[in-house]
């Protein structure tokens, strides 16, 4: 058999199975790890952090957009193994778009809202954080909307 028929029996193979795993698993797990290691970190190097207001605000902003698209990623991640319409790829890369390059925009808006200003926000290490964010979700765009075994398994482009 060729590898769009043994595709049609099996979708989650080769970089769409990576794919599903990716957003439904790692990025939440990963994404968890780490805020909650700088978080505690933060709050333990300097123990007057949680007594500031706009520190209190930035880490609860932080973590319920932490939890949002941890949630669209898991929702995302379910449809793509268990809803074979074009609407699932769709959400998928809402979510993806969501997770990475949204993320950042609101962390740093979020740390700058803390702060007062946007004069205390390292520009440079938002526009790279956001460049990362951005190229990631892009290869995933990119994939998710030219690979073969998707289309396959979804359909055509609607």
């Amino acid at each position: 058999m060729n590898g769009i028929q043994e595709d049609e029996k099996n979708p989650l193979g080769g970089w769409f199975i990576l794919t599903v795993i990716v957003v439904l698993i790692v990025w939440p797990i990963a994404g968890f790890a780490m805020f909650h290691s700088r978080m505690v970190g933060a709050e333990a190097y300097f123990s007057e952090l949680t007594r500031r207001s706009g520190y209190v605000f930035l880490s609860l902003s932080i973590w319920w957009m932490f939890l949002i698209t941890s949630a669209l990623q898991v929702i995302a991640g379910w449809r793509l193994i268990y809803h074979r319409r074009w609407s699932s790829i769709r959400f998928a890369l809402f979510a993806i778009w969501i997770a990475g390059p949204g993320f950042v925009v609101v962390k740093f808006l979020s740390f700058a809202w803390s702060m007062g200003t946007l004069i205390t926000v390292d520009r440079a290490m938002f526009v790279s954080q956001l460049l990362v964010a951005a190229i990631i979700a892009g290869v995933w765009t990119w994939y998710l909307l030219k690979s073969d075994r998707v289309r396959t398994w979804y359909g055509a482009l609607r």
